[in-house]
């Protein structure tokens, strides 16, 4: 999953930065940003960067990953509610993205449960 996010982080962030998403420019019209290039490096840096770190986690076994499933999940949803927020737009993808971050919170919540009864010898 977080690997699936990452890579459409990155397109979305190439994308932005292109003109290849369609997205017009004029929903940038009453924000701070005078281009894409600012949500496309916030794109990448707050979405793509931490879902790399949790896939690189998950893979390797390290525990960390089940608070960093929880922060990412409820970090995607915080990404869109702040897109929802500061382009007062809807996008078809919004609700995909907000899909995925519960998904992550579910699988974190599956690994901690998971784990806890494979340490407490269950």
């Amino acid at each position: 999953m977080a690997l699936n996010v990452t890579a459409a982080a990155v397109y979305g962030a190439v994308g932005l930065l292109q003109g290849t998403l369609g997205i017009p420019r004029d929903w940038l019209d009453g924000t701070p940003f005078g281009s894409w290039a600012l949500p496309a490096i916030a794109l990448l840096v707050t979405v793509g960067v931490p879902q790399l770190v949790l896939a690189a986690l998950a893979f390797a076994g390290i525990r960390a990953a089940i608070p960093a499933g929880y922060l990412m999940g409820v970090g995607l949803v915080a990404w869109i509610a702040v897109q929802l927020l500061v382009f007062r737009r809807y996008f078809v993808l919004q609700p995909v993205v907000v899909g995925f971050g519960v998904i992550e919170i579910a699988l974190a919540w599956w690994w901690s449960r998971a784990a806890h009864l494979r340490w407490n010898g269950r």
